[in-house]
């Protein structure tokens, strides 16, 4: 028995899709996924599997997240997946954080700028989704530090 005088009990953090202008149009289609929601996750193979070469862009957002590392995981294994079915030259990968490093523990972000660099996955520091141009398959980044916004093309 554990004796208190208040609990707080913190099941998740919760996701707001809507707070991302585009996001929940885009997600209805193959071209755009998350795997942070049971609703989305199932069409993360289909964005896989759809795929036909150009821009590949994960994201992690400028805020608290479930798992810091899931958005380099699903990165990776996009890049492993592209590889296996000898597709990868196709793509150009990108991984937009919000973050300052690459990750947030520094023994960890060193080897993990190693296998972006091996991997010729392209990091972008402090870069924030905010925008998402489903019909155009453009996506708006804003970098945190300066206010600049640039549009960056989804793959095919």
């Amino acid at each position: 028995v554990i004796e208190y005088e208040f609990l707080v009990i913190a099941t998740g953090i919760e996701t707001n899709y809507e707070r991302i202008p585009g996001l929940i149009d885009a997600l209805a289609t193959t071209r755009v996924c998350s795997i942070y929601s049971p609703k989305y996750v199932d069409g993360v193979f289909k964005a896989f599997r759809a795929f036909q070469g150009g821009n590949a862009i994960f994201t992690y957002p400028n805020g608290f997240v479930k798992c810091p590392g899931a958005p380099q995981k699903i990165c990776y294994l996009f890049d492993d997946y592209l590889r296996r079915n000898h597709t990868r030259n196709s793509a150009n990968i990108y991984y937009n954080t919000s973050l300052t490093d690459i990750f947030g523990v520094k023994h960890y972000a060193n080897a993990l700028w190693k296998i972006s660099r091996n991997r010729n996955i392209h990091v972008n520091l402090r870069t924030n989704l905010i925008e998402v141009l489903p019909h155009g398959r453009q996506a708006v980044f804003e970098n945190l530090d300066t206010k600049d916004k640039c549009t960056m093309d989804v793959g095919m």
